[in-house]
């Protein structure tokens, strides 16, 4: 090979080298732009749905009562969405009682929805320290018992569907263990599910004190400028001492 065509190799192998660079770099900047709108989009999302969250909490202070809401505008490609019927269920356990060392008692249940009644379906009862006891009865208006059989803690119970209608307070809630059981120490939580499919998490027992007086808020936020990107979140509000008790992020979006 002589040296002019040398020389031509020479010339196009730094030309395809240049070409690769220029188009790496490319492709770095433009996926590094992208990352950098879909960090921003997810952000704006989530001060969305902190946005709903005190949304529903100024809802409660001063109507007493929560609406649902959906696509609530913020700015142009910004907004929020409250609901699910877990979210209108207010559990005060601040002043429980314990009958016979295993009934548990006084516990009220609120539907904060001023329109629709919520309808629980199923309950899932947990509790610690766990010496293999039985709960044996729920029993949401001290009429007909809502389920009776032996379960342990964290079985999901299929009871038979109550119905809260709204604005309505249920004011007699027992749980029954089995005899011999001492729940007078015990941590006691439950998982409620509802005929929407929502699910509140409420804890009836703290170390046999009481625990929350509290609603559990579901938002989420949406941002839609380059592309749709949702962000939820679940709060804890206490009623009674006025104060955001909890924050987590959730999947399950509105």
């Amino acid at each position: 090979m002589n040296s002019q065509g040398v020389a031509l190799l020479s010339v196009v192998l730094i030309i395809v080298f240049f070409g690769i660079a220029a188009l790496a770099i490319t492709t770095y900047i433009t996926e590094a732009l992208r990352l950098n709108v879909a960090n921003i989009e997810q952000e704006k999302a989530i001060y969305a749905a902190q946005a709903g969250i005190m949304h529903a909490i100024v809802d409660y202070v001063n109507n007493g009562s929560i609406t649902e809401v959906s696509d609530v505008s913020l700015d142009t490609n910004l907004s929020f969405s409250i609901g699910g019927a877990g979210m209108f269920f207010l559990a005060d356990c601040s002043s429980p009682r314990i009958i016979a060392n295993r009934k548990l008692k006084d516990i009220t249940m609120t539907n904060l929805n001023s329109a629709d009644s919520v309808t629980i379906t199923h309950m899932q009862v947990s509790w610690t320290p766990d010496a293999g006891e039985n709960l044996i009865s729920i029993d949401l208006g001290r009429g007909t018992v809502e389920w009776s059989g032996t379960a342990q803690s964290g079985t999901n119970i299929d009871m038979t569907d109550y119905t809260i209608a709204a604005g309505t307070t249920e004011n007699d809630v027992w749980l029954d263990w089995e005899t011999g059981s001492d729940i007078t120490s015990m941590t006691i939580s439950a998982i409620l599910t509802f005929s929407d499919g929502s699910t509140v998490e409420i804890m009836l027992l703290n170390a046999g004190s009481g625990s929350d007086n509290a609603i559990i808020i579901t938002s989420t936020g949406e941002a839609t400028a380059s592309y749709t990107c949702q962000r939820t979140l679940k709060a804890g509000y206490d009623v009674g001492t006025s104060e955001i008790i909890s924050w987590e992020e959730s999947e399950d979006h509105l």
